[in-house]
């Protein structure tokens, strides 16, 4: 799960790029972004639903993860619109494969099956109740930007710290928590300047709103395994 703050790092330091010149109504732009979000969350539902019925190797879960890698490298270097679509697939197709393949490991859990309808549910609500609020209200989240960074890096910290001294389940329990409050804080800031209108590309904030979206989900299942662990 490491590999997962480490990339979200550069992820959100890039609106750097061109708006393409047939993009000039507000509204079209927003729809655009919402098509692809909508797009990508259907082909993650589709290919983690597939792999959980015929479950993969775990080399292809690696090479995923690569794929992940280094498709956000090629981001940095991409201006074209188009070719930033394009990306975005690449990246949605790589994430529902590493998805997909946590979900088979949470339904050969005891209770795996309520941990995961519990989490796509909780996931659910966050989601629609945060997408909701931001519609309504379209409030100003500029000022959140540096917060969100600065909780961003506290979570790679105590990431990294996991990753090299045992820690108990409490420390596990808490740092997910955390990390699912911050990534819903992120989808609450990326949702808001949705509605404001306050970007650039649309397949740049499409990314950002998925990847909110997967890691909040992500979070949630770990906290509801470290419950399920606890109480056995």
């Amino acid at each position: 799960m490491l590999y997962i703050y480490i990339m979200s790092v550069p992820y959100y330091n890039s609106n750097n790029f061109d708006s393409p010149n047939y993009l000039t109504d507000e509204d079209v732009i927003r729809q655009k972004t919402l098509n692809l979000i909508f797009n990508g969350l259907l082909f993650t539902a589709v290919i983690c639903f597939m792999i959980i019925l015929f479950p993969i190797n775990p080399i292809y879960y690696g090479l995923a993860v690569a794929v992940e890698f280094i498709v956000i490298i090629m981001r940095f270097f991409v201006r074209s619109e188009e070719n930033l679509e394009k990306l975005y697939y690449v990246f949605v197709v790589a994430t529902s494969v590493t998805l997909g393949f946590l979900f088979s490991v949470v339904l050969s859990i005891e209770g795996g099956f309520e941990i995961l309808t519990s989490t796509l549910s909780t996931t659910g609500l966050i989601v629609g109740g945060i997408y909701y609020f931001t519609y309504v209200n379209k409030p100003d989240v500029q000022y959140m930007r540096k917060y969100l960074f600065l909780g961003l890096l506290l979570i790679l910290i105590l990431s990294i710290y996991t990753a090299f001294v045992a820690v108990s389940d409490i420390f596990i329990l808490f740092l997910s928590v955390a990390g699912a409050c911050l990534f819903a804080f992120y989808l609450f800031y990326d949702l808001g300047r949705l509605m404001k209108g306050n970007f650039s590309s649309p397949a740049i904030l499409a990314w950002n709103i998925y990847w909110d979206i997967v890691l909040l989900l992500k979070y949630i299942v770990r906290i509801f395994l470290v419950n399920n662990s606890r109480s056995r």
